[in-house]
């Protein structure tokens, strides 16, 4: 089918849907493509975008984040401005990884699972308490480390028992890599693996580590 198109006040063209094709295409030396163009605004390319692509399940997290941002989605434009807030920011690699950099961040569906599904603060405090643990080393804003500490701060501050100080000294205690495996192991023997363990047993688990300081 043809493309659909955007045409722009300052005379550029957008692809809305078709974004695969045209890359094939113009990889193949095409010049000239059918195309459908309408005369939208970059909010409106951006909704028409989500629409297009959103239900064929091959839209990344990172690439349906930034959309939003574009359609100035409330959600994703409050997600963006508490990390940047904490001295993070979200990757733009549509690969789903970043750079290596330890300030970003690609794991955009954890990011979005811990805003809307956790009590109101806790991406907030999350990001705070990786600020300061694990500094150098961009393995501790992968989505599994992110909810499992997000879920030990929400289950810790409904039971108000909730310290900061004492959270960032048993977690650095150890490194990325430790912590990781021993949430993998101690998801394995209390729950069903660390995918979906880590919300349910992260919280005892961050105890253990706390108690045993």
């Amino acid at each position: 089918g043809c493309l659909i198109c955007s045409a722009r006040d300052d005379g550029r063209y957008a692809v809305v849907d078709g974004q695969h094709r045209y890359n094939i295409l113009k990889g193949a030396g095409y010049t000239h493509v059918p195309c459908m163009v309408f005369p939208l605004s970059v909010i409106a390319e951006a909704l028409a975008f989500i629409g297009a692509n959103r239900d064929r399940n091959i839209m990344s997290a990172t690439a349906l984040f930034w959309a939003n941002i574009e359609a100035r989605d409330p959600v994703a434009l409050k997600i963006k401005q508490i990390t940047e807030n904490s001295g993070f920011f979200i990757t733009k690699s549509l690969k789903g990884s970043g750079n290596g950099n330890p300030l970003e961040i690609s794991a955009v569906g954890a990011l979005n699972s811990i805003y809307t599904r956790s009590a109101t603060g806790t991406l907030e405090e999350t990001l705070s308490v990786m600020s300061v643990v694990w500094r150098n080393d961009s393995r501790r804003l992968k989505g599994t480390t992110l909810l499992a500490i997000s879920e030990y701060i929400r289950s810790a501050k409904s039971k108000r028992e909730y310290d900061r100080k004492k959270l960032v000294i048993a977690l650095s205690k150890m490194d990325v890599p430790t912590f990781q495996e021993k949430l993998g192991q101690f998801c394995i023997m209390f729950g069903s693996g660390q995918k979906k363990g880590a919300s349910t047993y992260s919280p005892q688990f961050i105890r253990t580590l706390i108690e045993a300081n």
